[in-house]
C-alpha cells in the first residue's frame, strides 16, 4: 500500500511539472485587460489551428493591425480571434525564442496607421496584403512580413533576411544602406 500511494504521487507530482505553464497575455504585454491589441506585422496561415512562430508565408493572411484578442498562452502556444476566426501559433523552437519575446513583437496597441508610420498610401496598400518591394524600409518589410526566420536569418543587422515560403523555398530580401542618416532599404528580392 506504501509504494502504491508513493508510486501515484510521484506520477501525480510528474503530471503537474510536465504541464506547461499558463501566462497571462495582458500581463506579458503590459497592457491593461481592456485595452485593444492588434497584430504588428501580417501572420500567414493555411490551417488556422496549426500555425507556427516561423510564420511561412504560405496560404491566407491576418494583415498587421488586425483588432485580436488573445484567449490562452502558454508556453507552447498562443490562442488568439481575430476576423471572426479562432487562431493557434505553435511556438517551434522555444531555444531560440520564448513565447514572451513572440507574442511582445506579434501583438501591439498600435493601429494599422501607426505601424505603418509615415509610409506611402501605395506602400501602405502593399504592406497590408504582404507584399514588399524594393525602396522599402526595413521598418516596412518587418510590418509587412514580421521577423525574418530566426533560425536562418538570426541577426537583424544582416544585410540578407530570410524568409520561408513553403517546405523547402525561401525568399532572400537584400538591404543597402544609402547614407548615414536614412535607414536602410530593399535593394533587391528574390526567391530560392
Amino acid at each position: 500500500m506504501k509504494h502504491l500511494l508513493l508510486s501515484l504521487c510521484t506520477v501525480s507530482v510528474l503530471l503537474l511539472c510536465s504541464c506547461a505553464r499558463e501566462y497571462i497575455p495582458y500581463e506579458v504585454l503590459q497592457v491593461s485587460k481592456f485595452d485593444k491589441l492588434y497584430t504588428s506585422y501580417t501572420l500567414w496561415y493555411v490551417d488556422p489551428m496549426e500555425m507556427t512562430n516561423e510564420n511561412v508565408q504560405q496560404g491566407s493572411i491576418i494583415p498587421f493591425g488586425t483588432e485580436a484578442r488573445i484567449t490562452f498562452m502558454n508556453e507552447n502556444k498562443v490562442c488568439f480571434e481575430a476576423q471572426g476566426k479562432k487562431f493557434q501559433i505553435n511556438i517551434a523552437d522555444k531555444s531560440l525564442e520564448t513565447v514572451h519575446a513572440f507574442v511582445i513583437r506579434t501583438f501591439s496597441k498600435k493601429k494599422a496607421d501607426e505601424l505603418a508610420g509615415d509610409s506611402s498610401a501605395a506602400d501602405f496598400e502593399k504592406m497590408r496584403r504582404g507584399v514588399i518591394s524594393e525602396g522599402m524600409t526595413e521598418q516596412q518589410v518587418l510590418t509587412a512580413y514580421g521577423r525574418p526566420s530566426i533560425t536562418r536569418s538570426p541577426q537583424l543587422a544582416n544585410d540578407t533576411w530570410i524568409y520561408q515560403v513553403g517546405p523547402v523555398k525561401s525568399r532572400r530580401v537584400i538591404f543597402r544602406q544609402t547614407s548615414k542618416d536614412k535607414p536602410r532599404q530593399v535593394s533587391r528580392i528574390f526567391e530560392l
